[in-house]
């Protein structure tokens, strides 16, 4: 899957399962998504299986740097750099 689709179908992800407080916050690949308040810890760690879903992979939380886990950029950085590895 090219990277541009892949973070266009987490975009639409997290636009669909943001919280209803954050209906107003304009989102993008680098919106941090914790500090916006457009997902909490719960929808996180299901943005996360979303992700793990989309590229066959598991994302190791306990290995990634937690900057990576903020954004949509950052979730496709570190994805795509684990694909060199």
């Amino acid at each position: 899957m090219a990277e541009s689709d892949f973070e266009g179908l987490m975009l639409e992800w997290v636009r669909q399962h943001r919280l209803d407080k954050a209906r107003n916050v304009e989102i993008g690949p680098e919106t941090n998504l914790i500090e916006t308040g457009v997902l909490d810890s719960v929808a996180f760690l299901d943005l996360i299986a979303y992700v793990e879903q989309l590229s066959d992979r598991t994302i190791d939380l306990m290995r990634v740097d937690p900057i990576h886990l903020t954004s949509i950029q950052g979730l496709c950085l570190h994805l795509q750099a684990g694909s060199r590895t």
